[in-house]
């Protein structure tokens, strides 16, 4: 009994369909005859009572299915939402742009009822928002697009490029351009060891100049046999 109540209910709902249409067509005659015109000839909707509660709740059902799909497709990344749009809930290129405003507008007022609740400030009144995490980290009050908004003139204090700060090793540094001393480091040992190469020229005498002269020959005589060991391996 069920089922024929459905499609009983189907066919109820076809002939309404096409009651709705020719009464629309009536009504538009009549509204243009009581002087109506433009817009204001469609400005209006009609309908019939629905024919059966069953058939109702099946529709419901339905939906309710689709939605259950759609939602777990889209979690899952296999299609993208206008996928879904196309092909399961069956909209049209103009219904899609249609729903995506409505949706926008929905945030829109559901962040609209959470200021006023929280804050007690209507964003569409006052034209600033408050108490959102990003104004309170980036100090905004929400005016910074309006024409009295913005920095004021000449920047605000403290703007603009920060100073350099002070560079190791450098002239601008804390301790100097040489704060490890390396450089008096290198300059004390290199004395040291001029001294000491002069003191021991004065010790050796006439034997120091030979015996460099005998260590730069058998450096000579190393590097020529090294030399001449690559030739032959070559």
């Amino acid at each position: 009994m069920a089922a024929e109540d459905v499609r009983f209910a189907r066919t109820i709902e076809r002939i309404q369909r096409i009651i709705v249409s020719e009464l629309t067509k009536i009504a538009v005659v009549h509204l243009y005859a009581q002087g109506f015109r433009d817009q204001e000839l469609v400005n209006f909707d009609l309908g019939l009572t629905n024919p059966s509660t069953i058939y109702e709740q099946e529709k419901v059902e339905l939906w309710n299915n689709k939605t259950s799909l759609a939602s777990s497709m889209l979690q899952d990344g296999l299609v993208s939402s206008e996928w879904i749009y196309k092909n399961i809930f069956n909209f049209t290129e103009e219904q899609i742009k249609e729903n995506d405003e409505q949706i926008v507008f929905d945030y829109k007022n559901k962040f609209r009822r959470s200021q006023i609740e929280m804050e007690g400030n209507d964003p569409a009144k006052s034209g600033e928002s408050a108490g959102t995490p990003s104004d309170m980290a980036a100090g905004r009050t929400g005016h910074e697009l309006d024409n009295n908004g913005g920095s004021e003139e000449g920047g605000q204090p403290g703007a603009g490029r920060p100073k350099e700060a002070n560079k190791y090793s450098k002239d601008s540094g804390a301790r100097g351009r040489d704060p490890l001393g390396a450089h008096d480091k290198k300059k004390a040992y290199g004395g040291v060891a001029t001294k000491h190469y002069e003191n021991l020229f004065k010790h050796l005498g006439k034997d120091a100049k030979t015996l460099l002269s005998e260590a730069s020959d058998l450096e000579t005589e190393y590097k020529d046999e090294v030399s001449s060991l690559n030739t032959k391996k070559n």
